[in-house]
């Protein structure tokens, strides 16, 4: 199940354990954070540029007589790539494993939960203005270098 520790006593599960999700997305981001200086903002796509399908959980929950439905993305340890900038990383699954995920076709899905390869990633670092919550457009997306340079 979900670690509830840090969920506020006025909320209460409805329903079952969290179920299953795919979560699809273009890409995402990821910083580099090194000490005493200020965080890198990296884009995180496919190589082969599709959309990805990422693991996910969702829940129901009731808070104040509210119905709240929330998700989250599973994540694994990261890949090689992946592991110069952070150490945890998305599980993304291929089309041949969303069903396994989802419970259609049996048990096993634990066996998903590892990083995907490093070549099936491509990951480019974007300006620090996707640090903010007022930054809007595609410009965000536009890579100032590809892959992680001496700076992660």
């Amino acid at each position: 199940g979900l670690n509830h520790k840090g969920l506020k006593a006025s909320m209460k599960l409805i329903g079952p354990e969290p179920r299953r999700c795919l979560i699809p997305a273009d890409g995402f981001y990821e910083w580099s954070r090194k000490s005493g200086r200020p965080p890198i903002a990296y884009r995180v796509t496919r190589s082969d540029r599709q959309p990805m399908a990422m693991a996910g959980i969702w829940q129901d929950w009731e808070s104040a007589g509210t119905r709240i439905k929330t998700c989250a993305i599973v994540t694994t340890e990261a890949n090689t790539a992946m592991a110069k900038i952070h150490h945890r990383l998305p599980v993304i699954l291929g089309p041949e494993h969303w069903s396994l995920w989802l419970g259609e076709v049996g048990k096993g899905a634990a066996k998903l939960l590892h990083p995907v390869a490093d070549e099936a990633l491509e990951i480019c670092r974007v300006s620090a203005a996707v640090n903010s919550n007022r930054a809007t457009g595609p410009d965000l997306w536009k890579p100032i270098a590809v892959g992680c340079g001496p700076e992660c």
